[in-house]
């Protein structure tokens, strides 16, 4: 299911997941502390993992997450390796930040690329805010 990662791969995006726990590296064969997250949805809302394990930040421990709970966040695609011997290649999601309860969210939208005009704002609300649904 994570090809849709692949296609993501070094883009920093916005995405949604539900978080489900932290944990120690023993539990997920890596170097220290990462997150659990279910369901990881892009911005449009399609399913790009059914699970991941993202690296752990004080943003995380910040909000007091309880199972269970959605949010949202930016972060970069990228590969890692996982397999005994490291022969296998997968997609995660690396550097998480603006880690918010989903609902409670305001991103900024991307800077006005030239060529645009200027009134047009789609996607987003008056103040410039993405608009985004749970």
């Amino acid at each position: 299911m994570r090809e849709q990662l692949q296609a993501l791969e070094g883009k920093r995006s916005i995405f949604t997941g539900e978080y489900v726990k932290v944990s120690g590296k023993k539990e997920h064969n890596g170097a220290g502390p990462a997150i659990l997250l279910r369901n990881i949805k892009d911005q449009d809302g399609q399913l790009l993992a059914d699970h991941l394990w993202v690296d752990h930040c004080q943003e995380f421990d910040s909000l007091e997450l309880k199972e269970g709970e959605q949010i949202i966040f930016r972060a970069r695609v990228g590969q890692y390796r996982k397999g005994k011997h490291g022969q296998l290649v997968d997609y995660t999601l690396h550097y998480p930040s603006n880690i918010q309860r989903l609902g409670e969210h305001a991103f900024r939208g991307k800077r006005r690329k030239r060529g645009k005009a200027k009134g047009d704002s789609s996607g987003t609300n008056p103040d410039g805010f993405f608009l985004l649904s749970s």
